[in-house]
C-alpha cells in the first residue's frame, strides 16, 4: 500500500509538471549531470528536469524555459536569462518557485548550503547596442528555520522579488558581544568527515542559539572558517563546503581568520620545506585571498589577517627559546620570522584584500596577551616593517586572573596613546576563564562553574569601561574534558551541548547591558571595590559591582541580582534602595 501511495504521489508529480510544459508546447527532456559535467544551459521555449550532482552545479536557464532541479544539494549556481523584476517566488515546502512573465519556470530545493540564484539580462540591449541591466544575485538558502532568498523570506503566497540590498546592513549595526571557537560540524578534532548529524554542531541550532543567548559575532570557526588549510589543503583544490553553510547569515557578524590559527605567513600549506617558506605574498596566497574574496566577500566584512602571530618569537634566533612551542605545521625558516618581517607581509595582505573589497574592515592579527613582548616588541615590529595604516582595528587576548586585567590593559592603551592609534578600534576577542578546580595554568581562583559564570561580567565589563568596543567569550563549547587537555572546561556548553551557568550569566549580561553607549570605571581595586556603571543606548542605567567592604548603592536604583544563576538558570530579582549598605563578595550583582 505504501508503494502505490509513492507511486500515485510520483505520476501526479509527473502530470503537474507535464501540464506546465505543454502549455510551452514543449517536450520534457531529462539532463543528468555528472561530476565531470555539472554544468547545463536549458534554451528557451524547452523543458527539462535535471538531476544534479552532490558537487557545485551550475544551470542556466534562458527566458521562456520551464525547469525543474532535482537532487541539489552542493553549492549551486543557478543563472536565469531575464530580469528580475518579472518574478513573483514562493514555496511549497522547502521547494522554491520562481515564475516570470516571460514564459519562464523554475522550481528548486533549497538547502542548508547557499546557494546562488543569479538573474542575468545582460543580454538585452538598450537603443544605443549596450546592456543597461546589472546582474542581480541572490543567496538561497534555509536558515533558523526560515527559507530565505536575499533578505527576503519566502512565504506559501507568490510574491514579488525583492532587490538585494548589502547583507551586511541586516546584521547588529553595532556588534559588542560575540563568542569564540564555535566549532560547527567538528567533534573533538578539525580532522576527517564533517559531522552532519549531532545537532548542537549544526548552523541552524547554533545560530538558534546565538540569539538565544543575544551573541552578535562569531569568530574561530574552524573547519568552516576561511583558513588556508582548510579551503585549499592542497595546491589548486579548493573546499568550500562548511564555509558556505555557515558565512553567508543574515543575523550574526562572522570574523574570518585568514591564513592560519597560528604561525600565518605566506606559506601554502602544501609547503613542508624551510628553504620554499614565504615572508611576502607570493602568487600562491593573492590566488588564495582572490578565491575567498570573491566568493564571500558580500558577506564578510572584518578580516583578521592571522592570530597570535607573537607566537613566532619561538623561532626567532634573537630571541631566548620559548619552552612547548605551540606546535606548527610549516617547517620556518632558519632565520626566523621577525616582527618587522611580519608586518611587511600584514600589510602587503591588507592592500590586495582592500583593492578588492573597498569596505573591508581589516582586523589585525589578536596578541596573545598583554605582556612585555608583545607591547614592547611585537606591536612596534609590525608598525616599523608595515605601518600603521593596514589595520582598522587593534585585537588582543586575556586570560589570567581578573585581578591583573587593568593594569595589563594600561600597557596597551600606553602604546596606543604614544603612537597615535586612538582613531583604531580595540577588541578584546578572546577572554574566558576555566571551570576545571585542576586547571590552574592561567586562573586559579579556585576555578569552578561558579567563578566562570562570574568571570563573564569581571572580564567583560571592565574591557567596555577601558573603551573595548567587541569583546568575545572563549569558548562556546568545550573542547575534551581530558587531564592532559589544557584548555579543558572553558565553555559555556560542554562537549555533549550541556549548558553550564556561564551561558546564562552571558544571557543576562547582553539581555541588561547591551546594546550599551558607554561604560564607565567607578573603582577597579582589586583588593576592594570594583564599581562600573552601564549606560544604554535606550538610556537604562546599570551597575556591576563586586569585591570587599560595605557599598552603598546609588540613588535611583531599584533592583538587584547576583549573576551567578539559580540551578534552573534563572535570576531572582530582589529589590535595592538607593544610599543602602550591601557588603560585596566575589560574585558581581548587578543593579539596575
Amino acid at each position: 500500500m505504501l508503494y502505490i501511495v509513492k507511486k500515485n504521489a510520483f505520476i501526479i508529480t509527473i502530470a503537474l509538471f507535464t501540464l506546465i510544459c505543454f502549455k510551452t508546447d514543449a517536450q520534457q527532456d531529462n539532463i543528468i549531470l555528472t561530476s565531470t559535467s555539472p554544468d547545463t544551459t536549458i534554451s528557451a521555449g524547452s523543458c527539462a528536469a535535471v538531476y544534479g550532482t552532490a558537487q557545485a552545479n551550475h544551470v542556466t536557464i534562458e527566458s521562456g524555459a520551464n525547469v525543474r532541479l532535482i537532487n541539489f544539494p552542493g553549492r549551486n549556481t543557478i543563472t536565469i536569462k531575464s530580469d528580475q523584476s518579472l518574478f513573483t517566488v514562493y514555496r511549497s515546502g522547502a521547494a522554491v518557485i520562481f515564475e516570470g512573465t516571460d514564459g519562464t519556470y523554475l522550481k528548486i530545493p533549497a538547502t542548508q548550503t547557499v546557494q546562488s540564484i543569479i538573474f542575468d539580462n545582460s543580454d538585452a540591449a538598450n537603443s544605443e547596442g549596450e546592456s543597461d541591466i546589472d546582474k542581480l544575485e541572490l543567496s538561497l538558502i534555509i536558515t533558523s528555520g526560515k527559507v530565505m532568498i536575499g533578505e527576503q523570506t519566502i512565504e506559501m503566497p507568490a510574491a514579488k522579488i525583492e532587490a538585494a540590498s548589502d547583507i551586511l546592513e541586516s546584521r547588529p549595526a553595532k556588534p559588542q558581544l560575540g563568542i569564540n571557537f564555535i566549532g560547527f560540524y567538528m567533534d573533538d578534532i578539525p580532522t576527517g568527515e564533517p559531522n552532519l548529524t549531532t545537532y548542537y554542531l549544526q548552523p541552524d541550532w547554533i545560530f538558534n542559539d546565538f540569539k538565544n543567548m543575544g551573541i552578535q559575532v562569531y569568530r574561530q570557526f574552524v573547519r568552516a572558517d576561511l583558513l588556508w588549510d582548510i579551503v585549499e589543503p592542497q595546491d589548486d583544490q579548493w573546499y568550500f563546503d562548511e564555509a558556505d553553510a555557515v558565512i553567508p547569515n543574515l543575523e550574526f557578524e562572522p570574523i574570518v581568520t585568514l591564513f592560519a590559527m597560528q604561525y600565518a605567513s605566506g606559506t601554502p600549506p602544501w609547503e613542508t620545506e624551510s628553504a620554499n617558506f614565504q615572508k611576502t605574498l607570493g602568487d600562491e596566497a593573492k590566488e588564495y585571498l582572490e578565491k575567498v574574496i570573491e566568493r564571500y566577500g558580500k558577506y564578510v566584512k572584518y578580516w583578521e589577517l592571522g592570530n597570535e602571530m607573537d607566537h613566532w618569537r619561538a623561532y626567532d634566533p634573537n630571541e631566548p627559546p620559548v619552552i612547548e612551542p605551540y606546535p606548527n605545521l610549516v617547517l620556518p625558516p632558519s632565520g626566523g620570522f621577525s616582527p618587522q618581517e611580519q608586518g611587511l607581509f600584514l600589510s602587503q595582505a591588507a592592500a590586495f584584500i582592500k583593492e578588492r573589497d573597498s569596505d573591508a574592515v581589516i582586523v589585525m592579527p589578536g596578541i596573545s596577551g598583554l605582556d612585555g613582548y608583545q607591547i614592547n616588541e611585537w606591536l612596534p615590529g609590525i608598525i616599523e616593517g608595515g605601518g600603521d595604516e593596514w589595520f582598522d582595528v587593534i585585537n588582543y587576548h586575556y586570560y589570567p586572573e581578573w585581578q591583573f586585567f587593568s593594569d595589563k590593559r594600561e600597557l596597551l592603551q600606553i602604546f596606543i596613546d604614544k603612537n597615535g592609534l586612538q582613531d583604531k578600534a580595540v577588541w578584546l576577542t578572546e577572554t574566558g576563564s576555566t571551570a576545571s578546580e585542576t586547571l590552574t595554568i592561567r586562573t586559579d581562583y579556585p576555578n569552578t562553574y561558579e567563578s566562570q559564570a562570574a568571570d563573564i561580567f569581571r572580564r567583560i565589563i571592565p574591557a567596555y569601561a577601558m573603551g573595548d568596543s567587541l569583546v568575545l567569550w572563549h569558548t562556546y563549547i568545550d573542547s575534551k574534558n581530558s587531564p592532559t587537555n589544557n584548555w579543558r572546561l572553558y565553555g559555556v556548553r560542554s562537549d555533549q551541548g550541556e549548558i553550564h551557568p556561564s551561558y546564562y550569566a552571558l544571557q543576562l549580561l547582553s539581555k541588561e547591558l547591551l546594546p550599551f553607549d558607554k561604560v564607565e570605571t567607578i573603582s577597579a581595586d582589586p583588593k576592594g571595590i570594583n564599581s562600573y556603571k552601564a549606560t544604554t543606548d535606550s538610556g537604562g542605567v546599570c551597575y556591576v559591582v563586586w569585591g570587599e567592604g560595605d557599598y552603598t548603592i546609588p540613588e535611583g536604583l531599584t533592583q538587584t541580582t547576583g549573576v551567578i544563576p539559580n540551578a534552573d538558570g534563572s535570576y531572582t530579582w530582589e529589590s535595592a534602595q538607593g544610599g543602602d549598605l550591601v557588603s560585596l563578595t566575589s560574585e558581581p550583582l548587578l543593579f539596575k
